[in-house]
C-alpha cells in the first residue's frame, strides 16, 4: 500500500469515528438545508440524515433521486428513491428530459438529494450545476455514491445509532 493511501485510510478512519461519536450523542435529524446563493453553489447531503429520513415520519421531505442506469436501479436500490437516469456523455436532449423529470419531483419535496454511481465521480455535481442552471434550488448531492454507500456502509453510516440500519432502507436484495 502507497503511504498515501495509508494516509487516506487513517483519515476517514478518524472522520468516522468522530461520525459516530457525534451521532450517538446527538440522534436528531432534520432536512438538509439548503443555503442559495447568487452563485447557485452545489450543496452536499450527509448520508446517514438523508437515509434514515428515508424511513421516518417525514420521508416525503426529501427524495433522493438514484441516477443510476434503469437497469441497475432495480437490482438494488433503497426505498422510497425515485430513479432519473442522468445522462453520462453530453446529451442535451436527455439531459433536458433529465432536468423535466427531476422538476416534477423538486415541486411535491422540500430537498432533492442526488445519488450518483460515485462520490468520487462529477456526474452529481454536473447534474446539480444543470438543475441549478435550470431554477431548480432544492437540489443538494449526497455526499458518498452508491458505490460507497452500498459497498462500504459503515464508512458513512455509524454501525449502532438507536434502531436504524442501512439495510432497513435498501430494496430488492
Amino acid at each position: 500500500m502507497k503511504k498515501s493511501q495509508i494516509i487516506i485510510f487513517l483519515f476517514t478512519c478518524a472522520l468516522t469515528a468522530s461520525a459516530i461519536i457525534f451521532y450517538k450523542k446527538n440522534p436528531t435529524l432534520t432536512v438538509p438545508t439548503i443555503t442559495s446563493t447568487s452563485e447557485k453553489e452545489v450543496v452536499y447531503a450527509d448520508p446517514y440524515v438523508t437515509l434514515k429520513m428515508l424511513t421516518g415520519e417525514n420521508k416525503n421531505d426529501v427524495l433522493v433521486v438514484d441516477m443510476r442506469s434503469n437497469k441497475d436501479y432495480e437490482r438494488n436500490r433503497f426505498k422510497n428513491t425515485v430513479n432519473i437516469f442522468f445522462p453520462y456523455e453530453k446529451d442535451r436532449d436527455k439531459e433536458k428530459a433529465f432536468i423535466k423529470a427531476v422538476e416534477k419531483e423538486a415541486k411535491k419535496h422540500k430537498q432533492i438529494v442526488l445519488l450518483p454511481y460515485s462520490g468520487m465521480s462529477t456526474t452529481g455535481e454536473d447534474a446539480a450545476s444543470i438543475l441549478l442552471e435550470a431554477g431548480i434550488e432544492n437540489i443538494a448531492i449526497m455526499k458518498a455514491g452508491w458505490n460507497e454507500l452500498y459497498s462500504l456502509p459503515h464508512m458513512w453510516i455509524p454501525e449502532e445509532v438507536g434502531d436504524f440500519s442501512l439495510t432497513k432502507v435498501l430494496e430488492n436484495l
